[in-house]
């Protein structure tokens, strides 16, 4: 996907996937959220995967709270 394609996505759903960050730590930006959904359902990658591909350490809880979320449903 090209540049200019993933810019136009990103403002329709950036006010619906943004999240504020917390004290317990800081969540992933939605631009990354939207990086890591396109990349998932391009490959059918687990989301454990996408996170050490990502190595989004700095974003464990936030990444790991929406893993929880999703696996619930």
């Amino acid at each position: 996907m090209d540049r200019h394609i993933f810019d136009i996505l990103y403002r329709f759903v950036a006010t619906f996937i943004s999240k504020q960050d917390t004290s317990f730590g800081l969540c992933i930006p939605a631009e990354e959220r939207l990086m890591l959904t396109l990349r998932f359902l391009a490959t059918g990658a687990s989301y454990r995967d996408l996170f050490y591909t990502w190595k989004m350490r700095g974003h464990q809880h936030c990444f790991d709270t929406n893993l929880r979320h999703r696996s619930t449903k």
